[in-house]
């Protein structure tokens, strides 16, 4: 069925002033990627972050406009995450991957709507064409960027969260990685770059795999 996979990012709250007609609830992006999986949406996602952290750390280059953490999220920090997609994407040359453009959900755009037309981050996942799971990365208003890998339908009958060493191991054993010369010690030293971040708590996506699971697609029945 192809190797598909989303990336999803989770932005804290915009709030320029009391008034102003571009605040903002909490901002979901959603990147539909049509061929990555395993040790490639382990790199890229990888990636992502690093390039998404690089950013916040060197904001003072953003002039006066980012001298707080709360000006950097209300004029940076989007782009800095589209533009870490695009970059790391690309990066890998002859091995380039593809994100589609992201799918959005603002929760305050949401509560305008009338109520059977609302949509929940649950509800917009599940709708996603979607094999071999999803990466989760969560800004929150302080900066800190926690992570999580949800395993796909194509890869388990009941999705879980994983870690990066387990999602790993839905494709791969040691044994297959270390047929190619440097592979296995590649992929163990990305693992370990992972716990330069925080995952995100199980008890925070507990409510979202639960309904997945119970709402899985008809071709994973």
């Amino acid at each position: 069925m192809g190797q598909r996979f989303q990336s999803v990012f989770i932005l804290p709250k915009v709030f320029m002033n009391e008034g102003n007609t571009n605040n903002r609830s909490e901002k979901v992006l959603i990147f539909h990627n049509q061929w990555l999986y395993g040790r490639g949406a382990l790199n890229v996602n990888l990636g992502i972050m690093e390039r998404i952290h690089k950013a916040i750390l060197l904001r003072d280059k953003c002039g006066g406009f980012a001298e707080t953490k709360e000006d950097f999220i209300n004029h940076f920090l989007e782009k800095s995450v589209l533009n870490a997609v695009s970059f790391v994407s690309l990066q890998e040359l002859h091995n380039e991957t593809h994100f589609h453009k992201p799918e959005e959900l603002i929760y305050s755009e949401e509560e305008k709507k009338p109520k059977e037309e609302q949509i929940t981050l649950k509800e917009l996942i599940r709708r996603q064409d979607n094999n071999n799971g999803f990466f989760i990365c969560k800004i929150d208003e302080l900066l800190n960027i926690s992570y999580a890998f949800i395993s796909g339908f194509e890869d388990e009958f009941l999705i879980s969260q994983k870690t990066p060493k387990e999602y790993l191991k839905l494709f791969y054993s040691d044994e297959d990685l270390k047929k190619t010369k440097g592979l296995y010690e590649h992929m163990k030293t990305q693992i370990k770059k992972f716990n330069n971040f925080d995952v995100i708590k199980d008890v925070w996506l507990e409510d979202t795999i639960k309904y997945l699971n119970e709402n899985k697609p008809s071709w994973a029945n």
